[in-house]
């Protein structure tokens, strides 16, 4: 963007050396001086307030970004442990969750609520979920729900009843919405890892 800083108005030849001067070019360059001050300082704030920064955390509130290349980059991560009843799972929580049974859930079955998908629009919101049982052939039954009361669609490979029963070797699942999860989320089971 321009600048609004208007400098070109300013008399820089004023006052002339070995003569008396009028005092209004004083003011005149004065008044220039300071208007543009007063805009620099709005520039100066709207660019502190409104641009990316290095040092801290970014939020672009779902603006756009285009014709860009990521180079090196990550994707967030969030783990918990010892869940033993029914859980929200939210979007905006991290890209990459994991998910720890507590010895309490073996034998039961808990549903994880899948919610905090961005507002619907032009856009996929999408994240990955690994899930651990308790212990060895300790098992929990695992169902989902969506928060907004969508649907949930699976897919072909997307188990009939979802079991994880490893302390070691996680389930891991995708979800993704493009109606901020309001009227349908895909799953997709990628399998249980393994050595």
């Amino acid at each position: 963007m321009a600048s609004n800083i208007i400098s070109s108005t300013i008399d820089e030849s004023y006052p002339v050396a070995g003569q008396d001067n009028d005092t209004q070019g004083f003011r005149d360059n004065f008044n220039i001086i300071k208007t543009g001050m007063s805009v620099a300082a709005t520039e100066i704030t709207n660019l502190q307030n409104g641009t990316a920064k290095l040092t801290s955390e970014n939020d672009f509130n779902g603006t756009r970004l285009t014709d860009g290349t990521l180079h090196a980059s990550t994707e967030s991560f969030l783990a918990k442990s010892g869940i033993a009843s029914n859980q929200e799972i939210n979007f905006s929580q991290g890209m990459y969750q994991s998910i720890r049974f507590a010895q309490e859930a073996a034998g039961q079955t808990i549903q994880l609520t899948l919610a905090g998908f961005p507002a619907d629009g032009d856009r996929v919101a999408r994240f990955r979920v690994q899930m651990f049982g308790p212990g060895v052939e300790d098992v929990v039954n695992v169902t989902f729900n969506a928060l907004g009361g969508g649907s949930i669609k699976k897919s072909p490979r997307f188990p009939m009843a979802l079991e994880v029963d490893s302390a070691d070797d996680p389930v891991i699942l995708e979800f993704w919405s493009y109606d901020g999860g309001n009227s349908v989320i895909y799953a997709d089971y990628l399998g249980r890892f393994s050595a």
